[in-house]
């Protein structure tokens, strides 16, 4: 290149990209970054569909949940069902909205378990669902023990 000629690397020199499927998360990396040959490319387009959570989910079996606004455990019990589970959060179904944010309690029986195990969460999101009901994931603020988590699932 000889002159006021400049090439930047972005998608037009590289292969040519698939549409993205979500809005765009552009990744806007410096020179020195690895990801600097794909500068322009959402983040979509670059994760290639990997599961990149930090602990195994699965469907509980034979576990009842419930779950109380706040730290104290006091009040209505809010949850309906439990959908999935991991050692370091859970998805379940609630009667009413939570905000994200908020502090819940949840305690969990389990048949396998003769321990009732209690753990504070956080509401990462909420999400209304068909039939007057909630859809919530929480991330505990402590990781339960993977033989707590073994006997659930």
């Amino acid at each position: 290149m000889s002159g006021g000629e400049s090439f930047a690397p972005g998608p037009s020199s590289l292969a040519p990209r698939p549409s993205p499927l979500v809005p765009p998360n552009i990744c806007y990396a410096r020179a020195g970054n690895l990801c600097s040959q794909y500068r322009g490319w959402t983040m979509h387009e670059l994760s290639n569909g990997v599961n990149r959570r930090g602990a195994i989910r699965r469907k509980p079996k034979g576990v009842e949940v419930s779950c109380q606004r706040g730290a104290l455990g006091v009040g209505p019990d809010l949850a309906v069902t439990i959908r999935s589970i991991s050692e370091s959060g859970a998805r379940l179904l609630v009667s009413e909205p939570l905000k994200a944010g908020a502090e819940v309690e949840l305690e969990f029986r389990a048949a396998a378990n003769p321990n009732r195990i209690r753990v504070l969460a956080n509401i990462v999101r909420c999400k209304a669902v068909p039939g007057q009901v909630y859809c919530i994931a929480v991330r505990f603020q402590k990781r339960i023990a993977y033989a707590d988590f073994t006997r659930m699932t």
